[in-house]
């Protein structure tokens, strides 16, 4: 059989399977939507994690027209923060040995280390393995310098030099945790601009924080990535297991 045979079968076989009175567009137009509905919110939603990323760095962000400019100066800033180290050259940097999780959580892969002069702080970040805006960054420092404890301030806004400083790290409120026996603190949530002067807290669900001392050191376990892939529990997993 011959391409224009095979052709002719299949046209055939085509007018006695579809009806003359069937309109398969709106079943088309259906499903073209729906696609581009799940393919197209993962990048809006994309948006949501990239924000976090900056602010889990100790920077904030807003989408008023004073945010965006803002932004702007904060992405030159990041630019910073490339992950191009090597663990063991941060750690050598850095003169501590990283602890990290006993198993790298799925979806997740490893991206890279930075090491932070002036708090004297290893940085290990996993990116997801989906959009490279997400991930789940692991701060280590010696304790007392790096990552204040979480203040509990009741307020949902703040100016904003009142939010973080060398000793604070204030937030509306958080829940006391255990990690592997040690007293830890989780947050769901973060800050972001009003204006060029006041913040607001934003209970995403797409920024998730944990911290927590042991031995000589302070850990700050920072999530931004969809609620779905990443819980409290799972966190918290996570955290137990550094080694």
């Amino acid at each position: 059989m011959n391409k224009t045979q095979k052709k002719e079968m299949l046209n055939r076989i085509g007018e006695d399977l579809v009806p003359e009175t069937a309109d398969i567009y709106p079943a088309l137009a259906a499903r073209f939507e729906a696609r581009h509905n799940q393919a197209s919110k993962p990048l809006v939603q994309k948006l949501a994690p990239a924000v976090m990323l900056l602010l889990c760095l100790g920077l904030f962000f807003a989408f008023t027209q004073p945010g965006k400019v803002f932004a702007q100066e904060v992405q030159q800033r990041l630019q910073t923060y490339t992950w191009h180290w090597k663990i063991k050259d941060a750690e050598k940097e850095a003169g501590f040995k990283a602890m990290l999780p006993a198993e790298i959580p799925d979806g997740l892969v490893l991206k890279g280390a930075e090491y932070d002069l002036s708090g004297n702080k290893m940085m290990i970040f996993f990116e997801s393995a989906h959009y490279t805006t997400n991930g789940l960054m692991i701060s280590q420092c010696r304790i007392g310098s790096c990552e204040p404890p979480f203040i509990a301030v009741g307020s949902k806004t703040l100016p904003h030099s009142q939010i973080y400083n060398d000793t604070k790290n204030q937030v509306p409120s958080f829940k006391s945790v255990k990690v592997a026996g040690a007293d830890g603190q989780f947050v769901d949530g973060v800050w972001h601009f009003l204006d060029d002067k006041t913040a607001a807290w934003d209970e995403t669900g797409w920024f998730k924080q944990i911290r927590f001392d042991k031995g000589d050191f302070t850990f700050m376990l920072s999530y931004f990535g969809s609620p779905e892939l990443m819980n409290e529990t799972k966190l918290i997993d996570i955290a137990a297991s550094l080694r």
